[in-house]
């Protein structure tokens, strides 16, 4: 099982290099490789395995090598890197939220429709 740090790295590296990512999840994608940085080293190796993976996103051994290195460094034991990647996953979330589209269509007269908390009504014989 996959350590919810490793699950929002890779899901963040992964929407980062496909090039469909938020200003908000590549911020917190940056804030979350940033903390890695800081807490295991630039030259340390997963921080070298992530570096290698974002220059080969699609490569299933990068990943797993990054998977194996970032349970090897106990990432899931640093509260820091807890909040950035649960911060990271949010992100994410709202991402996949804000590009969800909801189709509604109807027939017939004095038809109001709504989604998302919105409301709608319709008036009918309402002169201006």
């Amino acid at each position: 099982m996959i350590d919810p740090v490793t699950a929002a790295l890779l899901s963040g590296l992964t929407v980062s290099t496909a090039k469909v990512a938020s200003n908000i999840v590549e911020g917190a994608y940056a804030a979350l490789k940033d903390i890695l940085v800081h807490k295991l080293g630039k030259r340390s190796d997963a921080v070298e395995a992530i570096s290698k993976l974002e220059s080969k996103p699609d490569s299933e051994g990068r990943k797993a090598v990054v998977v194996e290195e970032l349970t090897a460094a106990n990432v899931s034991n640093i509260p820091e890197l807890v909040e950035a990647a649960r911060r990271l996953q949010t992100a994410l979330e709202q991402m996949q939220m804000a590009n969800f589209t909801h189709v509604q269509q109807a027939t017939g007269s004095h038809i109001a429709q709504a989604s998302g908390g919105s409301t709608a009504k319709v008036n009918v014989n309402v002169k201006p």
